[in-house]
């Protein structure tokens, strides 16, 4: 399985330390200095030195060095996985409420045109309007439509609330 996380002693030892966790927690945000990480948890630069570089035999992290005079960390996708478990799934679910919900939209205002070309053959212009068709929708079948337009509307809300709160914890 894609999603699955596997890890070894290393990873283990890794993240018994609080401070590493608060390390690969700050680098979920963006990639950064030790210094930055220094300043951010309030200690020394040796003392994140060493924990970037468990965090790095762990490959949960990884030193950028593209020939600038600062070196950045940024997150290895293992420790993408272990810092933001789910976060994928969330993305998922957001894609696939929207697309449903998109779906269902048109296929329920499609089906109400339908209803009201069919009704209007049998009035005299101009009883029905184009903007009635979706009020000729809501009665005609299936009523399903408007309980999936509710729900894939809340799955999406979710799953937005769900990634908002992510982003302001972080």
């Amino acid at each position: 399985m894609e999603d699955e996380i596997k890890l070894d002693r290393e990873s283990f030892k890794a993240l018994a330390s609080e401070t590493r966790v608060s390390i690969l927690k700050s680098l979920t945000r963006r990639r950064k200095t030790m210094t930055e990480l220094a300043k951010e948890l309030s200690m020394s630069v040796p003392t994140i030195k060493e924990h970037l570089g468990s965090l790095e035999a762990a490959s949960l992290v990884r030193q950028i060095d593209d020939g600038h005079k600062w070196k950045y960390y940024e997150l290895t996708r293992k420790g993408k996985q272990v810092a933001e478990p789910g976060q994928k799934t969330v993305w998922i679910a957001l894609a696939v409420s929207l697309f449903a919900f998109i779906y269902t939209f048109i296929d329920y205002t499609r089906q109400g045109a339908q209803v009201f070309a069919e009704s209007a053959k049998g009035l005299a212009p101009p009883t029905l309007q184009a903007s009635d068709a979706i009020i000729v929708a809501a009665e005609a079948p299936p009523a399903i439509h408007l309980p999936l337009l509710i729900l894939f509307a809340a799955v999406a809300v979710i799953a937005i609330l769900l990634i908002a709160r992510k982003r302001i914890s972080a």
